[in-house]
């Protein structure tokens, strides 16, 4: 069984490390209610294994959207749709111990 309150401070952490900014959460992205939450509650039901943020201009705004996936081939198949709409994306597994996103999309 994965280790939920793990997974949320690892979102925390990434988010924080990405500047990913609520001024811009107008969307629905559950990260921000998610990751709020406190840690001592034992479900956490939108936080999934995987996180994707991503923002527009390639990386020089705040990060401004973001999204948890059950596989990572959903997550990267969102990537390619925001790649295809000018956006960068990054994923991070956030059953691993590292803060190094394991894929990184740009605009084509």
């Amino acid at each position: 069984m994965p280790d939920i309150v793990k997974r949320v401070e690892n979102a925390r952490r990434i988010a924080d490390s990405e500047r990913y900014d609520d001024e811009f959460e107008a969307d629905g992205s559950m990260l921000l209610s998610e990751i709020t939450r406190e840690p001592d509650q034992e479900t956490f039901d939108g936080v999934l294994r995987y996180l994707m943020i991503a923002t527009e201009s390639a990386w020089e705004r705040l990060a401004d959207h973001a999204d948890f996936f059950l596989t990572q081939g959903a997550a990267v198949r969102e990537m390619g749709k925001y790649a295809r709409d000018g956006w960068s994306s990054g994923l991070w597994d956030l059953d691993s111990d590292s803060d190094t996103s394991i894929k990184v999309r740009h605009p084509r």
